[in-house]
């Protein structure tokens, strides 16, 4: 039996989310500045990007132009850097039953 890939089902909700950026054509999901949905996307796509260096699995973010943009354009914020340069950022990520960290 193959091996069951954590990953595989991620590929139809980023290509929606790829298609709203690029049907907004705008930086963020909702406007030119961030808002707390983007807030939420980033987290997820972060989650997703650190379980795929975890276990030696490509990006999922693949072809995803814009949402790469938008992952690497929200991970540069000024307003953020405190956030990711402290301790909290290098925080596990879920719970200790949670087969990742």
């Amino acid at each position: 039996m193959a091996k069951r890939r954590p990953l595989s089902r991620v590929s139809a909700h980023y290509e929606k989310l790829e298609a709203w950026l690029r049907r907004k054509d705008t930086p963020f999901f909702a406007s030119s500045r961030p808002c707390t949905a983007d807030f939420h996307v980033w987290e997820m796509l972060d989650q997703q990007e650190c379980m795929a260096r975890a276990y030696g699995f490509a990006s999922p973010l693949g072809d995803s132009a814009c949402l790469k943009a938008f992952y690497q354009r929200f991970r540069e914020l000024p307003e953020l850097e405190p956030y990711f340069a402290s301790g909290d950022y290098s925080l596990p990520m879920n719970n200790k039953m949670a087969f990742y960290k």
